[in-house]
């Protein structure tokens, strides 16, 4: 969650994100062991801040949610 807030604060108040922008930013930070490890811990990260509705998205564009703010 911190991954994609500081991505969309450094868009300069474009609130929405594309999966790229934030994949790729996360698997900057992640400390995983190989790209396949990390897109799998982005992928379950993802899953579960959808299903816990802090983040919404459509056709692969990501924003937080007002309770994820």
């Amino acid at each position: 969650l911190d991954c994609l807030k500081d991505q969309i604060a450094a868009t300069n108040g474009d609130c929405r994100l594309p999966l790229d922008g934030w994949r790729s930013e996360f698997k900057r930070r992640h400390t995983g062991d190989n790209d396949k490890s990390k897109n799998k811990a982005h992928q379950r990260a993802r899953k579960s801040l959808v299903c816990k509705r802090l983040v919404s998205v459509v056709d692969d564009i990501y924003w937080l949610d007002d309770t994820a703010t």
